[in-house]
């Protein structure tokens, strides 16, 4: 779960705080201030549950990580037929974290090949890690999702530290 996320759930918690103290303060309300108290207590609960669902396991929109481990990708493309401008799922592990986190990301022909390349050498048995360049913002100074430059190259395996010989001399 993000900050942000989390930072919204604790501000829509305390909402019907204040909404309870309101009404146990025993003063009088202003007619205006009844009715953005009725408009807002819905908006409430649809904040609160389009927050939620950002919690549970839906796949994030964020940016991805700078680097990660592929798990999988499924790539739905567009189709212009149906209005579907197409998108990217990608499952990935960060680096130094165990749990593996959905990204969903804008379809991108570019994208698109890189997977496929990656997927090739997954089925052969090799890692994919997955590094992400920073993308240069738009014009509301936030990431540009639509021009995420990612590229995915083989993983180094590891080798074991080596046994110390068991001859003494």
């Amino acid at each position: 779960m993000s900050n942000s996320t989390l930072i919204m759930l604790v501000i829509l918690y305390g909402f019907p705080l204040v909404l309870l103290a309101l009404l146990l303060s025993k003063r009088p309300l202003k007619q205006s201030s009844i009715s953005i108290l009725l408009l807002a207590i819905p908006a409430f609960y649809i904040f609160h549950f389009y927050t939620l669902q950002a919690s549970q396991g839906w796949p994030s929109e964020d940016e991805l990580p700078n680097q990660f481990d592929l798990i999988s990708q499924q790539i739905i493309e567009p189709n212009k037929k149906q209005n579907n401008p197409g998108q990217i799922y990608l499952w990935v592990i960060e680096e130094h974290s165990q749990a593996p986190r959905s990204y969903a990301l804008p379809y991108s022909k570019e994208l698109h090949v890189k997977l496929t390349e990656a997927q090739a050498r997954q089925t052969q048995g090799k890692v994919q890690v997955g590094k992400r360049e920073p993308s240069t913002p738009n014009k509301q100074g936030s990431p540009n999702r639509q021009q995420q430059n990612i590229n995915f190259e083989n993983k180094p395996s590891v080798r074991a530290p080596l046994k110390p010989s068991s001859n003494s001399h």
